[in-house]
């Protein structure tokens, strides 16, 4: 991809320095990779794809090697030649604000997409930085504006990504849009769930790739918040944590709670099976 090895003296020096471009790690890939056979098809194009498109897609899409944790993948600014997706690992993207600090725009995983942005002017908006050893797809242009037989799949399937992005934008939105910073939380961590859960992991038992200092930039909150939240969801019993990874104990009450309800008591069942009345309080957090 041009000009993405060239470092710009106005991004601010942090741990991922080096940018690894992935025209270099589309080169170095390994002839084993191959769409067909891709753990991740059924999330990128749909379980319904069949073994000859596959194979006509391997032509089209670019497959990139592993990339190692913390490198840049793209800077803001750098030009725009295709949609970028995660074949494995995980993503984060963000922009350097005015006073320097970043802020998270989107954390992304297996069978999502990112980099849309550069779609309106060339140039892409926000810088990506790999969070783990991540394997990257690159959807070039001229999968979307060939009028090739096998690209309408393609076209179809990436609407269908592209209304998947826009729904987490929304959420995020609606994260950020909370009062308190333990419900902005919550709404997180069940985001993640639901993510985990359509790769067929575990989603109650998430091991996660960002540190609490990138939950808070994503969230808008401080660092103290973030902890003194995790510290309030614990007291309450709705997760516990050990370090990065985190359990949800009770999903009913985290649901309550992200959608704005506290819950200090749980809804239990009775004998016959019917829900029972609980009541709804609980300590603000700043």
């Amino acid at each position: 991809m041009p000009g993405l090895s060239e470092c710009k003296a106005n991004v601010a020096a942090s741990s991922a320095t080096n940018t690894v471009t992935i025209d270099n790690a589309r080169r170095r890939v390994t002839k084993s990779v191959h769409c067909r056979f891709c753990c991740t098809q059924c999330l990128c194009f749909g379980a319904d794809t069949d073994g000859v498109v596959a194979a006509k897609l391997d032509k089209l899409i670019d497959h990139c090697s592993p990339l190692p944790k913390e490198r840049f993948i793209v800077r803001e600014g750098d030009p725009f030649d295709g949609v970028l997706l995660v074949r494995s690992g995980s993503v984060k993207t963000c922009q350097t604000l005015a006073n320097g600090e970043e802020h998270i725009t989107g954390f992304h995983f297996p069978g999502e997409i990112f980099g849309v942005d550069g779609l309106a002017n060339s140039l892409h908006a926000n810088s990506a930085i790999t969070m783990e050893t991540t394997s990257l797809c690159r959807l070039p242009l001229r999968c979307l504006t060939s009028h090739q037989p096998e690209t309408p799949s393609i076209e179809m399937r990436f609407l269908v990504l592209l209304s998947e992005l826009l729904k987490r934008k929304d959420d995020h939105s609606s994260m950020l849009a909370k009062n308190r910073a333990h419900e902005k939380l919550a709404a997180f961590i069940l985001d993640l769930s639901h993510r985990f859960e359509r790769r067929h992991l575990s989603a109650l038992c998430l091991s996660l790739p960002m540190s609490r200092t990138d939950m808070s930039r994503y969230l808008g909150l401080s660092l103290e918040s973030v902890s003194r939240s995790f510290a309030l969801l614990e007291k309450d019993q709705l997760v516990k944590c050990n370090g990065r990874k985190i359990e949800i104990i009770d999903k009913l009450a985290l649901t309550a709670l992200a959608g704005g309800v506290q819950v200090s008591q749980r809804k239990t069942l009775s004998n016959s099976g019917k829900p029972q009345q609980f009541s709804i309080e609980s300590p603000s957090i700043a």
